[in-house]
């Protein structure tokens, strides 16, 4: 299964930039970066911070300014699919099938972004 490598988000200060990154992989899976990963966000961000990903990326981006103050509950699920096909050392397409059960995982987790105001 894929595991998150951030257990909870980094408080945010409203008004200042704020980047956030969180990695999924497949503990005891050496080749775990074969892998395609997609991700989906359920629930709100504050204003002027955004959640930002590349396609089959294993890292997702919680980044912006946020403009308001409050306590912003999300969930973050990752569906993690076998690739359609790898390159082998002849250089040929073949369809890649490790013999795992890892067709198609997933796992969420929910996280609490805080925005606090600037300690004077």
């Amino acid at each position: 299964k894929p595991e998150f490598d951030l257990n909870s988000l980094p408080v945010a200060i409203l008004n200042e930039e704020y980047t956030a990154v969180i990695t999924a992989s497949i503990k005891r899976e050496p080749n775990d970066s074969w892998y395609n990963y997609a991700f989906r966000l359920q629930g709100g961000l504050p204003r002027g911070i955004s959640f930002i990903t590349e396609l089959g990326s294993r890292s997702i981006q919680i980044a912006g300014t946020p403009t308001e103050l409050g306590s912003y509950g999300i969930k973050l699920e990752v569906i993690v699919t076998e690739p359609e096909s790898y390159l082998n050392y002849e250089q040929s397409v073949e369809q890649y099938d490790d013999g795992d059960d890892l067709c198609r995982n997933t796992r969420d987790k929910n996280y609490v972004l805080e925005v606090k105001a600037q300690q004077q």
